[in-house]
């Protein structure tokens, strides 16, 4: 009988998130071709009673348990963070040092669903490589410099991240990525995913796009069927102005939740109507290189571009 790896999957999740984590868990478990081979942890930034009640009707459903890793707040209330994203975001830092008899886990944000059979993904073999991700092609390489990446490396979309604890512990990485943050600050727009990518360029394997497939697609690729991961970026399906292709898959899956009877849209108004109008109207008279050149130079400006 063939002897299946333990899957370990690692989710980060303040209160605010823990519907979005249910979605995912609930995505991953329906498609699971192994469900108890999986573990999996979340390191807790506060999820209340309440969401963790609702968190158990999904474990029970599926036969699993969720390893609750509270997290010392205050360790990261100095550091930087801004838009949507809270302090949770630099918790997988921690990841080596908070599962310190774990080899290898798959890290993933809980703006993500999972439509196949995830140990496709968590089987690829790291062993030379301090993790894998999917490169993030919609990066401005002449920021390269301000973030200390060599020329000609690539950079890396942090949302999905399969990773080799051993590799991180036996150079004490995470302490050097964290004096990285503190000494840059304001200057890492991406937080963390900036300061990883800035200390382990090149120390990286680079995975097929279908492993983390963001709202921006890239010239060069093409959604098919053999898409494994959909990851939200920007815009979340919940919001009214997302636009990536395949926001109706949350959708699906949030309906297999506890959350299912929650509102679909949280800023559905008068003036996000209009603006999404005229979204798809540009959308469809400029070319996709032009929107995306659009989306790069504002979004490098601060002005919010959907």
């Amino acid at each position: 009988m063939e002897n299946i790896e333990k899957i370990n999957i690692v989710f980060s999740s303040d209160n605010n998130y823990a519907q979005y984590l249910g979605v995912t868990l609930c995505s991953i478990f329906e498609n699971s071709k192994n469900k108890d081979k999986i573990d999996i942890y979340v390191l807790d930034g506060g999820i209340l009673k309440e969401n963790k009640d609702k968190l158990k009707i999904i474990e029970s459903k599926y036969n699993f348990t969720i390893i609750y890793i509270e997290i010392d707040t205050s360790l990261f209330k100095d550091f930087y963070i801004s838009g949507y994203l809270t302090q949770a975001t630099y918790y997988r830092i921690m990841i080596p040092d908070l599962l310190p008899n774990v080899k290898k886990v798959l890290y993933l944000d809980c703006d993500i669903i999972v439509k196949g059979d995830i140990s496709e993904l968590y089987n690829t073999n790291i062993d030379n490589y301090f993790f894998a991700a999917v490169e993030d092609e919609g990066f401005i390489s002449k920021f390269f410099s301000k973030l200390e990446i060599a020329k000609n490396e690539k950079y890396f979309n942090a949302g999905v991240m399969l990773m080799n604890l051993d590799k991180w512990r036996e150079t004490n990485i995470n302490k050097t990525i964290i004096n990285f943050i503190n000494e840059k600050r304001e200057q890492l727009e991406s937080h963390d995913q900036d300061a990883i990518n800035s200390i382990l360029y090149g120390k990286w394997l680079n995975l097929p796009y279908k492993y983390n497939v963001t709202t921006t697609i890239p010239d060069n690729h093409q959604i098919n069927n053999d898409v494994l991961i959909v990851h939200y970026t920007g815009p979340k399906p919940w919001n009214y102005l997302c636009l990536h292709p395949l926001k109706n898959e949350y959708f699906n899956y949030l309906k297999k939740t506890p959350w299912n009877e929650s509102k679909k849209y949280k800023d559905k108004s008068i003036k996000n109507i209009i603006i999404k109008f005229l979204e798809k109207i540009i959308y469809f008279i400029f070319p996709k290189n032009i929107i995306n050149l659009i989306k790069k130079i504002k979004r490098k400006i601060g002005i919010k571009f959907y």
